[in-house]
């Protein structure tokens, strides 16, 4: 992620979505220019990108997890 000559906030393609979402939420800009290592345009990511990846993320997140613990809603039974 960098600042560019007019403030424009410019993120890298390998920047991370963690790096995405802090200037995103920063509120500077509503969409941020991602460039590549020849500072040629890639793409554009705006809130709804940054949201869509974060969701995608979370639910990873929580099918492994359910992986190593079974169901979440899954009660333990008692003998007896």
């Amino acid at each position: 992620m960098r600042d560019v000559r007019d403030g424009v906030l410019v993120l890298r393609q390998h920047d991370s979505v963690a790096e995405a979402a802090e200037a995103i939420a920063a509120g500077r800009q509503t969409a941020v220019p991602v460039i590549n290592g020849a500072d040629r345009l890639v793409g554009l990511l705006d809130r709804t990108d940054l949201v869509a990846a974060l969701y995608h993320r979370m639910a990873l997140i929580d099918a492994k997890s359910e992986a190593l613990n079974g169901e979440p809603d899954e009660a333990p039974t008692q003998a007896g």
